[in-house]
């Protein structure tokens, strides 16, 4: 349970936002009474561990900064996100008292064709040894489904003797992400299921499994299509296993229930949600 907020998000997260007490839960669902307008999510509670998130956006409704806190790990993460016409700029910092390093920083720059993330370079600098760069390229299908995210890494960190390359391929059903497999450097592999209901909006709780840091962006389409159906059950190889519970409001998500391989470990999420102006 250590990283329920970024198995749904992440999402993971510079100016600071206020923390609010850590026993606080959203029981505030607003009446959605115009079903034309799009609300936003603004928060995130996850009872179990007390970790938080909250969510700011700019003048156009996109997302601008995103803050978590997880207190059982004493770990901070902030990101800020910026655009222009061809790019888009994140930049991630984290502080916990259990990392090692106990801080890191990753600034991206996302390369935008025709609206849809192309490519993104980026470094990892973890503040005691050599920064880490990247390149990731990222391919879909002619309905612009992401079918393949490829990261590479070349041979100039002090780990890495020579190029060390991930690969992620996605495999879709119809409108959801069914399967990906990938190298990671290890192969692995992840098979999803949904509900059949295509009446409940998916907004900010369908997660996608390999884009973990970026996942406000996927909100805006940043990347193609994102699954139209929530999310029942996530396997992870054999033995692991993920199920997802939601609870709702005026067609809204206001809470999902979390369980890992058949209830050894539990926890439930709330969601806060506002209405742009």
């Amino acid at each position: 349970m250590n990283n329920s907020l970024y198995y749904l998000f992440a999402f993971l997260l510079i100016s600071m936002l206020s923390c609010k007490n850590s026993d606080e839960t959203f029981d505030s669902v607003p009446d959605f009474p115009d079903k034309t307008l799009i609300y936003k999510l603004s928060a995130l509670y996850d009872s179990t561990s007390q970790g938080r998130m909250e969510l700011e956006y700019n003048a156009n409704g996109k997302v601008s900064r995103v803050y978590e806190v997880t207190p059982e790990l004493e770990r901070e993460t902030a990101m800020n996100y910026k655009y222009d016409n061809n790019c888009v700029y994140t930049h991630i910092k984290q502080v916990s008292k259990y990392n090692n390093p106990p801080k890191w920083e990753n600034i991206d720059t996302i390369y935008l064709k025709n609206g849809i993330a192309d490519s993104c370079s980026g470094v990892f600098d973890y503040y005691v040894r050599n920064k880490v760069p990247y390149y990731i390229k990222y391919e879909y299908d002619s309905e612009n489904r992401m079918t393949n995210m490829k990261i590479v890494y070349p041979p100039r960190h002090i780990s890495y003797e020579r190029e060390r390359v991930e690969n992620y391929s996605l495999e879709w059903e119809g409108d959801n992400i069914k399967r990906i497999t990938g190298t990671n450097p290890q192969s692995f592999e992840y098979i999803y299921e949904y509900y059949d209901n295509s009446a409940i909006p998916s907004h900010y709780v369908q997660r996608h499994p390999v884009l973990v840091h970026h996942q406000p962006l996927i909100e805006e389409n940043g990347f193609g299509k994102k699954s139209s159906h929530l999310i029942y059950s996530e396997k992870r190889g054999e033995n692991s296993i993920i199920t997802y519970d939601y609870e709702y409001a005026n067609n809204y998500v206001n809470a999902i229930n979390i369980n890992y391989n058949n209830g050894t470990d539990i926890c439930k999420m709330s969601l806060k949600w506002i209405l742009l102006e």
